[in-house]
């Protein structure tokens, strides 16, 4: 194609708490705030190195704009997997060596169709064709990585336009790495993309691998999204290490108060461990794991815009809906979680809607 400058990516961002430009013009987009960044690195975490290297993941960023191109490229560059992302990569080989690359990348929908996840190219480029008609008006979206984190610069096409769209409110999704994406393969198909499509909300997702209920996490992050639903998910990983039933009950509770007083009118959906299997990583013998659920439960009551979702509802029994074999839902897993998972969420935004009227 003959392609020229349509816009640069920054001016088409959604999902985005915060972002930098670096010293080529690119634009670093991240879905926490500074002040959440620093505390997902601070003494108070689990694991701050780990969650440093998540919250550069871009899960759930994308750009949304209207263009009349028939064909488009992105300036972009894809970051190495961190070697968080990268080791669960490595657990679903192991588990599905039939997997085939890519595991990630940047994933377009084009009014509503998808084609599918691909890596830049060797020019820098990540190219797609959005349709045989040039000149027709098309809604894009582009999907950045969910495991790792990316630089984009300008917004390349064959038409004359590429206009922002208007901006939605959002579905805010606070988690581990069964939120953040591990490993759908495609960022624009995960479970939390896949329900804020369905209700029509946009997306922050802040989905941290490894993470757990962490006081102080939330921070400032009201101040920079106005969410019209909030789902927690959280709780798989007391599996893997010695706790106390009594300090999860302690950090579910205060956690859940910080989410309740930065969205205290916003219907919240609480999620209690999903399914998972013992063959690979059997549940630490000093682990709380089996108290983390009645304690998400007690937790959430304390707040009367608070649901409790059963976790194990929301996927099958199966293993074949788990790619590493493990805890983390696979395509069909994350389809299934959604699936399950829509009907409590439009019944509280319906509900929401009427305490409203």
């Amino acid at each position: 194609m003959e392609a020229h400058e349509l816009a640069h990516a920054a001016d088409l961002m959604r999902g985005a708490l915060s972002a930098r430009i670096d010293e080529r013009g690119r634009v670093v987009p991240c879905r926490f705030t500074p002040a959440q960044v620093r505390e997902l690195g601070g003494m108070a975490a689990w694991h701050p190195r780990l969650y440093r290297q998540m919250a550069a993941c871009t899960a759930g960023i994308r750009l949304e704009f209207e263009t009349d191109s028939a064909h488009l490229a992105f300036e972009a560059q894809m970051d190495r997997f961190p070697s968080g992302s990268q080791s669960m990569i490595d657990d679903m080989l192991d588990a599905n060596p039939g997997v085939r690359p890519p595991y990630d990348g940047f994933s377009l929908d084009v009014d509503g169709k998808r084609l599918g996840a691909r890596e830049p190219g060797a020019d820098g480029l990540v190219r797609f064709a959005a349709g045989a008609v040039p000149g027709k008006k098309r809604r894009v979206r582009l999907w950045l990585p969910c495991l790792t984190g990316c630089r984009l610069g300008l917004v390349l096409g064959d038409g004359t336009y590429a206009r922002p769209l208007g901006a939605s409110r959002d579905l805010l999704v606070l988690g581990d790495s069964i939120a953040q994406g591990f490993t759908s393969l495609d960022p624009a198909l995960t479970w939390p993309a896949l329900l804020a499509d369905s209700l029509g909300l946009g997306l922050v997702n802040q989905g941290v691998g490894g993470q757990v209920f962490q006081p102080g996490s939330v921070a400032d992050a009201a101040s920079a999204t106005e969410p019209a639903l909030v789902v927690v998910e959280f709780g798989a990983n007391y599996r893997f290490e010695p706790c106390r039933a009594a300090a999860v009950e302690r950090d579910a509770t205060a956690y859940l108060s910080e989410v309740s007083r930065a969205w205290p009118a916003v219907p919240t959906l609480v999620l209690t461990p999903s399914y998972h299997t013992e063959d690979r990583y059997p549940t630490h013998p000093a682990s709380c794991f089996a108290d983390v659920a009645r304690a998400t439960r007690e937790a959430a009551a304390r707040h009367p815009q608070m649901s409790v979702v059963d976790g194990e509802s929301l996927l099958p029994p199966d293993p074949s809906f788990l790619i590493d074999g493990s805890d983390h839902p696979g395509p069909n897993g994350q389809v299934a979680f959604y699936e399950k998972l829509r009907s409590s969420a439009e019944l509280a935004l319906n509900q929401n809607t009427s305490s409203e009227a």
